[in-house]
């Protein structure tokens, strides 16, 4: 895996219409993120993702992050991913090293421009190598209409390289 090509995935969870999200991400600087590395998934219509690194600090490379639309369009579907970030992962780090993404400042709007998000938490990456397997890790940004509540999930997708069956865990 070191050395290897991944991807983090930022999904979402909304029960309100969104037409747009915004967020800073803290990316450990041992996840050598490249140029082009952000990308939507299907679950945009005409959206557009932007990212900009704007800064380094504390073994964190932070991106400001906006997935919006022109025409005010909504992402399709109420669960799943929107963004996926492409990383190569540093062939120095260690067999049990725990790594943290953070996700900050989070934005979730309506068609209305409402921000329905309150807060972000995120998980960990614990680094296990192993002959054959591949970790995908998924960072879910969730409200809840009634409550605007966000609920951290993180779901790893595993599966073994000849046969590309995903085998999924969730915390």
């Amino acid at each position: 895996w070191r050395g290897s090509t991944s991807y983090l995935a930022i999904s979402m969870d909304n029960t309100n219409d969104i037409t747009a999200v915004q967020f800073n991400i803290g990316i450990p600087n041992q996840m050598k993120i490249g140029d082009k590395a952000f990308r939507l998934t299907d679950r945009a219509s005409d959206h557009i993702v932007e990212a900009r690194k704007t800064r380094s600090e504390d073994g964190l490379d932070w991106y400001l992050v906006m997935a919006y639309s022109p025409s005010n369009a909504l992402f399709t579907g109420r669960t799943g991913k929107i963004v996926e970030i492409r990383f190569t992962m540093d062939e120095r780090v260690a067999e049990g090293v725990s790594l943290m993404p953070v996700i900050s400042d989070g934005v979730m709007s309506t068609p209305d421009r409402k921000n329905v998000i309150q807060s972000v938490e995120t998980g960990c990456i614990s680094i296990e190598y192993g002959p054959d397997l591949v970790l995908k890790v998924d960072l879910y940004l969730v409200a809840l209409e009634s409550q605007n509540n966000i609920c951290p999930q993180i779901s790893y997708q595993i599966h073994r390289q000849k046969d590309k069956r995903p085998k999924n865990f969730y915390l």
